[in-house]
């Protein structure tokens, strides 16, 4: 059996980790895989047995970029463009203004004939992701799809520890919803364990904690901090070793003044931000902003947050107001450019602080929005209403309704806040939800010691071993 793996920088270390004790268990097991930068490559081949199949990403990338494909190639690569869609995913792409339309095609073209060599010399029977949120890499997933063959992505459910072990990057979790469904209509029901998670989850919610906690504050905050000479010398070094081969990171003088541009930033968006005070007696529907740009707005939802909050700003009570909360992790970061057009042209749209707890404004609102964002599912807790808009993770289980149509936001929105969501059925969800939930760890090996502790690895083991369907 063959196990290949997207090695997406520091995730290297899991999946290197994670090969070893499967190893132990498979017969006979053997890997490849794509490493994304070229620090993660030493690791990757120093760690992984003689001999195994491994492609420097962005070296493949930069050929992508002066490949002039022939017109007989861009015909060809159109037949299967028309099929799959990629326009769908590439621009949402975090990185999509690096490119023109010709050389964005002739990438693509170029890596497609890349992943599809690969795949037919490997003939990997799975294929494990951190995460399928870029444009090639989803490129690649497609290709994979085609020859059949397993996909496997470990995703947060975004309820404390638990990790449901996907096979596409959408997080449609098609037997979670199945599974609620068969406790809606009593052909199943949850174990006591299940049962107990989900009360014990709504309790955690009730007792004004969040859905789960978030460790990318912590690591985005230290963006701010201004490097001793110690750090300094490590990133010059590691920069001229590596990372300026990588067009994703910022050249030197960039990431020397980032700090001080963030700082700026901040200074500048907290200008817009109210205090709560503000909302006395004020009804508002609430939309935490997310992350951005992440898997959540690049491939669940597909939409850009301003989009939405141009309709919605329009659709609401003259008297009421959109309140937007900032992504914790991201104040400071996003341009100062978003807060301005938004503030200037609708005056019913409010920019909060970004401290102030999200489970405040949830239980002040009158109604929660969010794109696929866990506040959803903490407003459902409180029996407050909410509105999703991507089918992604909670949005199939149809406890929260979706916005499918945001021109039709009015009557959804009166719809949500005359039928909130029942606690009976948010607690089958949830028991759902830990039935194909595994607790782990995952996220930010280096940052996180427990990530790579022998008991978690062995966790991590065991749900990707337990979804194979072949060994």
């Amino acid at each position: 059996m063959k196990i290949g793996y997207w090695f997406d920088y520091d995730q290297t270390w899991t999946f290197t980790a994670l090969h070893k004790v499967l190893a132990e268990r498979i017969p006979g097991l053997q890997t490849c895989g794509f490493v994304m930068n070229d620090r993660y490559w030493a690791h990757a081949v120093e760690s992984l047995p003689p001999g195994t199949r491994l492609v420097r990403f962005y070296e493949e990338y930069r050929r992508g970029m002066a490949f002039r494909p022939t017109a007989d190639q861009v015909a060809s690569f159109r037949k299967f463009d028309e099929r799959v869609k990629l326009a769908r995913i590439a621009y949402s792409d975090r990185h999509i203004l690096m490119f023109d339309h010709a050389t964005l095609i002739a990438v693509n073209i170029h890596l497609k004939k890349v992943f599809e060599e690969f795949l037919d010399a490997e003939q990997p029977d799975a294929f494990v992701f951190n995460c399928i949120a870029s444009q090639f890499a989803h490129l690649f997933y497609e290709l994979m799809r085609e020859r059949g063959i397993q996909v496997i992505v470990p995703t947060a459910w975004g309820l404390e520890d638990l990790f449901y072990i996907a096979d596409n990057p959408y997080f449609a979790c098609e037997d979670a919803w199945a599974a609620y469904r068969g406790f809606k209509e009593g052909l199943d029901g949850p174990t006591a364990e299940e049962s107990a998670f989900a009360r014990g989850f709504i309790e955690r919610i009730r007792s004004h904690k969040p859905a789960y906690d978030n460790a990318a504050v912590a690591t985005e905050e230290r963006k701010f901090q201004i490097p001793g000479p110690a750090a300094v010398g490590r990133y010059l070094i590691n920069h001229y070793r590596y990372y300026r081969t990588d067009p994703t990171q910022p050249g030197i003088i960039d990431r020397a003044l980032k700090p001080l541009t963030l700082k700026r930033q901040l200074a500048r968006a907290q200008r817009y931000f109210a205090d709560r005070s503000a909302l006395e007696d004020t009804p508002f529907v609430y939309m935490p902003l997310h992350y951005e740009p992440e898997i959540a707005t690049l491939v669940l939802s597909q939409c850009r947050q301003t989009s939405l909050i141009d309709i919605i700003a329009r659709r609401l009570p003259l008297t009421w107001r959109l309140v937007l909360k900032e992504h914790p992790a991201l104040a400071g970061q996003r341009e100062i450019s978003f807060y301005e057009e938004i503030a200037h042209r609708y005056p019913n749209v409010m920019f909060v602080d970004a401290r102030i707890p999200s489970l405040d404004l949830t239980i002040q609102s009158r109604l929660v929005f969010t794109l696929n964002g866990t506040a959803a599912i903490e407003a459902a807790s409180l029996g407050k209403p909410a509105l999703l808009q991507a089918q992604a993770r909670f949005g199939g289980f149809g406890v929260i309704p979706r916005l499918v149509d945001p021109f039709a936001f009015e009557t959804v929105m009166q719809d949500a806040i005359d039928n909130p969501p029942g606690l009976a059925d948010v607690e089958l969800m949830l028991a759902a939800c830990r039935r194909f939930g595994r607790p782990m760890k995952f996220a930010e090996p280096l940052a996180n010691s427990g990530v790579l502790e022998p008991a978690n690895m062995a966790k991590l083991a065991d749900a990707i071993q337990g979804s194979l369907r072949s060994q």
